[in-house]
């Protein structure tokens, strides 16, 4: 079916203007302006239909962002209308480059600073695996470590250190034949094995009888100790039996 109906087709009537859409025949209309009696043409981009009634202006706030004008045309001023809340602006985008600008001069004369805002402290008696203190970590790594030897430890309680300190690194060696655990403890007082529990107990493997078995830790961050740094090589994890043989210790601390 066609678009457009002939009428009266058999006498020759008008043809009007329609639209087929399945099947179905729909009017097609224009609008014509103009008052009752007058004919101001029709409606088209030239001529194009007027906005009246109530709508002549719509505020937002205090502005007054679209308007109808005099011709009936709805004219929008995208100037005046306000911006959101933390919305881009001149003055921020001056704030922005202001900071960036402290930034970069930070930067390029190397005055980059780092504060630490919550840091948590030592329980007393106890040792710390981990970098508490950045400052006086930096200082020991300057200054240096010292040594320390003892070719004959056994379950005798000894001392590394007797005040707070970090161990950063331990060899131990066993000429037994029997394994030995290396008990640290973090105390600068009275240490009484198979009571006093370790802070760390570590074991020593046993030697073969002609070649002695050896224990190497290095600890990066060093342990922490809030009181001090004692030991004993003992024939088992936290009692107070004497190993088969005196061991050899070296250690790193600071």
């Amino acid at each position: 079916m066609a678009d457009n109906t002939q009428l009266n087709s058999g006498t020759g009537g008008d043809l009007i203007a329609t639209d087929e859409i399945s099947g179905v025949k729909f009017p097609r209309g224009k609008i014509t302006l103009g008052a009752d009696g007058t004919n101001d043409g029709d409606v088209a981009a030239a001529n194009p239909l007027p906005i009246g009634g109530n709508i002549n202006a719509v505020s937002v706030g205090d502005i007054r962002a679209f308007r109808v004008d005099s011709e009936g045309h709805l004219q929008v001023d995208i100037q005046s209308l306000p911006l959101a809340t933390d919305a881009a602006s001149a003055t921020k985008q001056d704030l922005i480059n202001l900071a960036l600008t402290e930034l970069t001069g930070g930067m390029d004369a190397g005055l980059f600073q780092v504060e630490i805002v919550n840091q948590a402290s030592l329980i007393a008696g106890t040792a710390r695996v981990g970098k508490v203190d950045a400052a006086a970590e930096a200082s020991a790594e300057v200054t240096g470590c010292l040594p320390y030897f003892n070719a004959s430890a056994d379950e005798t309680v000894a001392s590394i250190k007797l005040a707070a300190g970090r161990l950063y690194g331990l060899e131990v060696q066993n000429p037994g034949t029997e394994d030995v655990w290396l008990q640290l403890f973090d105390s600068a007082g009275t240490v009484t094995l198979g009571v006093t529990n370790p802070v760390l107990s570590l074991l020593v493997p046993a030697g073969d009888g002609v070649r002695s078995g050896a224990m190497d830790q290095q600890f990066h961050p060093p342990i922490e100790f809030s009181q001090g740094i004692q030991y004993a090589c003992t024939a088992s994890a936290t009692g107070d039996e004497a190993p088969e043989a005196a061991c050899l210790v070296n250690a790193i601390y600071r």
